[in-house]
């Protein structure tokens, strides 16, 4: 019986999962992979359909590559483990024990030891935190089913092999670029999302809780806006599961570590990456902050009286120089100034406690890409969503002032006075996002903060990853212009754009870009154009 076949007759998602098991264990690599990436959706809940249809995919990709794990979960997996995906048959048949006295190495031992073997292609580690855990734990049971002895068998020998490969990591070779230059991962999976050491804590609030605005304790009861988050987090999982673990920067930090070792290196880089995302979408955010981290490696913002080169300072006459900074063409932002002030304290040794005000977004942003996930960064579309689907006129804006490209006052509204005129409908107020609070004052950050750990914890994630999938979620609320990917898939995105662009190998940028000897901005072109084209609602996460 082929896996499709599996498919077709499973019914149920722990029967299936058990079913799949059961069968694609009894088959080469080539149907114990593609049963593998046939179960994750299955277990995401895509349906019957999508699980074939992806599952024939990695079949048909293994059976045009040839001999060894070379399938999209193998890789994963391989890679993880710190190996490189050209010799994962060579791998395996040095390493695994049984591989090397079989003739045909893996797909043998596949069938001989099924538990171990689906392990090894992620058949055990399905999905991501949220539901993925629930996946994961039917995936287990099903396993178990089928034999407990191997499935506890191959969680030992999966821990015992990410063990040895990152103690065997060097600065040489601290991780894997895979057999392509356009897709697969540049940074480490195998040891997870985030850094187990991370303390995970609560922050400090302005204001007491309890004592919000009245029209943040009617938001935190009205039905609508508890809904609105609720829906937000399911529209993300159904965007893509693993935007749950957008905040995940453990496989950065582990070849950040390669580079330089060190806690306080790791914070401040972390805090030189994550200051831009003020009114910056991601990639923006990432491609300036790559420039802040290299002039702060190089030394270039030590300087007290260094400035950030503007064109008000080039009409004054001034020009680039030690002195005056300028970004690459296209890099400019609104906060521009703002942030590269805050660059200029970080690289000249003030705390980040007090550059980074961490009673609100900034801080909570920072400590989100630690790792720490219980608070919430509640930036723009964490306020504007609930806010809007209230259709509560408290949270419109007193005034809205508009302006072009170059600062200049085009035009001046007063929303909550023009709803209370009847000039403005809310069903109008409801198709502008600008017209709305952009960010909680004082106490009312605590509030809306809560709100989303709530809505969080009553969908089965911690509060971060609950308010990365609502940001997402919201993308047709707020005019949302990131892409759908995690942070370190972007800074992945970025690193092949500038090979690209330079002509130099994917992890050559990679490296020095962690080192502080290049970055990852591609100059004017599509970022100028992208620069141009924000909207006034447009932010980062932050």
């Amino acid at each position: 019986m082929g896996w499709r076949d599996l498919l077709d007759e499973a019914v149920g998602q722990v029967d299936a999962t058990g079913h799949l098991l059961k069968g694609v264990a009894l088959q080469p690599v080539a149907g114990l992979a593609g049963g593998s990436r046939a179960i994750s959706a299955l277990l995401r809940g895509e349906g019957l359909d999508a699980a074939t249809r992806k599952g024939a995919e990695t079949v048909e990709a293994y059976e045009g590559l040839g001999g060894g794990p070379y399938t999209d979960v193998g890789r994963a997996r391989l890679e993880g483990l710190g190996q490189n995906i050209k010799k994962g048959g060579e791998w395996a048949t040095q390493n695994v024990p049984g591989v090397s006295q079989a003739s045909n190495a893996w797909d043998q031992y596949a069938q001989s030891n099924p538990g171990v073997a689906a392990a090894g292609l992620g058949l055990l580690d399905v999905g991501p935190a949220g539901r993925g855990k629930k996946a994961a734990a039917a995936a287990e049971k099903a396993a178990a089913r089928i034999s407990e002895k191997a499935a506890q068998s191959a969680k030992t020998t999966l821990r015992q092999d990410v063990e040895a490969a990152a103690a065997a990591a060097t600065p040489e070779a601290p991780y894997i670029q895979t057999s392509s230059t356009t897709t697969g991962n540049l940074l480490p999976r195998g040891q997870g999302m985030y850094d187990p050491s991370t303390p995970q804590k609560a922050l400090s609030r302005i204001g007491r809780e309890g004592q919000f605005t009245p029209r943040m304790e009617a938001l935190m009861e009205n039905p609508r806006a508890k809904k609105a988050l609720d829906t937000l987090i399911a529209k993300g999982f159904e965007i893509n599961p693993e935007l749950a673990d957008w905040y995940g920067t453990y496989p950065l930090k582990q070849a950040f570590s390669n580079e330089w070792g060190g806690d306080d290196q790791w914070r401040r880089f972390l805090a030189q990456m994550g200051s831009p995302s003020q009114r910056n979408p991601v990639p923006q955010q990432n491609r300036m902050g790559s420039v802040l981290w290299n002039w702060d490696v190089q030394g270039r913002l030590a300087d007290p009286k260094v400035r950030l080169l503007t064109n008000k300072l080039r009409e004054q006459g001034v020009t680039e120089g030690p002195g005056a900074l300028a970004l690459p063409e296209g890099y400019g932002s609104l906060a521009q100034t703002a942030i590269f002030d805050r660059a200029a304290q970080m690289a000249q040794g003030v705390p980040l406690e007090q550059v980074l005000d961490y009673k609100k977004k900034l801080g909570s942003f920072d400590e989100n890409l630690a790792g720490n996930m219980h608070p919430v960064t509640v930036d723009v579309n964490a306020t504007k969503a609930p806010v809007m689907m209230s259709e509560d006129p408290a949270w419109l804006k007193t005034l809205l002032v508009e302006k072009d490209d170059s600062g200049k006052v085009t035009g001046k509204h007063t929303p909550r006075a023009d709803y209370a005129s009847g000039k403005l409908s809310m069903a109008d107020a409801l198709k502008r996002p600008g017209l709305w609070a952009n960010a909680p004052e004082g106490s009312e950050y605590a509030g809306l903060e809560r709100m989303w750990q709530d809505a969080s914890r009553r969908s089965g994630v911690e509060p971060a990853q609950g308010q990365a999938l609502g940001w997402y979620g919201s993308a047709d609320i707020s005019a949302l212009k990131s892409p759908p990917e995690q942070y370190i898939q972007n800074i992945e995105r970025l690193v092949r754009e500038r090979a690209a662009a330079t002509g130099k190998r994917p992890m050559e940028v990679l490296t020095d870009f962690l080192r502080g000897k290049g970055h990852l901005a591609v100059g004017g072109g599509a970022a100028a154009a992208l620069a141009g084209a924000l909207q006034e609602e447009e932010k980062g996460m932050q």
